[in-house]
């Protein structure tokens, strides 16, 4: 090992080691499509990232997929994993459904997921299905009641409001299977008093879309839901 976790985080970069020439470089890239900037950033436990500065994951994405684990409680069935990341949420629903159906519509990011050891099982794991492209369209293409477990993780609300809209909830719930049960990240993109009617609205979106049993999770920054 070039680094240290200890050292890694530190410097707020994860390396790798170019067998070409021997040179240590940062695991990041500029994309000119998108034009933004990508990298693996290190954490105390599994990698996160960020795009453009702006990190995607919490300090511990290893704790908080556990917690979201914990939440969903996934047993033998179909999952559907909203926004793959790196793929931790998808590798965790796999160790326990028969099919995860995972969708990532930034091709920078699994290209980033490549490179993380931590995300092989996305590539690797015959139980993942990984669809590349708009969450938005793509899950008009899912079959209905088909789910029973379902995990959304979408990007801040500035950067991915089409993805907390009534449109998009109502196919989360024609998606998911009677007695399904969802959970929403939204993590804490906003001040106190800002926060509460984000919170309130995305609440009442989803009660609008059909979820019942709808539960704020502070430790999870996210909501559980039911379909009844």
């Amino acid at each position: 090992m070039l680094l240290t976790p200890e050292q890694a985080e530190k410097k707020g970069k994860c390396y790798y080691w170019r067998k070409e020439d021997g040179s240590i470089v940062a695991l990041q890239f500029h994309s000119t499509e998108t034009n933004k900037t990508y990298a693996l950033v290190p954490t105390s436990d599994w990698p996160s990232f960020t795009v453009s500065g702006i990190r995607m994951h919490p300090k511990s994405p290893r704790a908080s997929t556990g917690e979201r684990m914990r939440l969903l409680a996934p047993r033998r069935g179909n999952a559907l994993d909203v926004c793959t990341g790196l793929g931790y949420s998808a590798i965790a629903l796999a160790e326990k459904a028969t099919l995860v159906t995972t969708i990532e519509s930034d091709e920078n990011i699994l290209e980033l997921a490549k490179w993380n050891p931590y995300s092989h099982a996305l590539f690797e794991n015959p139980r993942i299905e990984l669809i590349v492209g708009d969450a938005a369209e793509k899950i008009r293409e899912l079959p209905s009641n088909f789910f029973e477990w379902v995990c959304t993780d979408p990007p801040r609300f500035p950067l991915g409001a089409e993805l907390y809209s009534l449109e998009f909830y109502k196919q989360l719930y024609r998606v998911t299977a009677r007695g399904g049960k969802l959970f929403h990240y939204t993590g804490n993109p906003f001040s106190k008093n800002r926060k509460m009617s984000f919170l309130k609205g995305v609440a009442q979106r989803l009660r609008e879309a059909g979820f019942q049993q709808i539960k704020w999770h502070e430790e999870a920054l996210g909501f559980t839901a039911v379909k009844g």
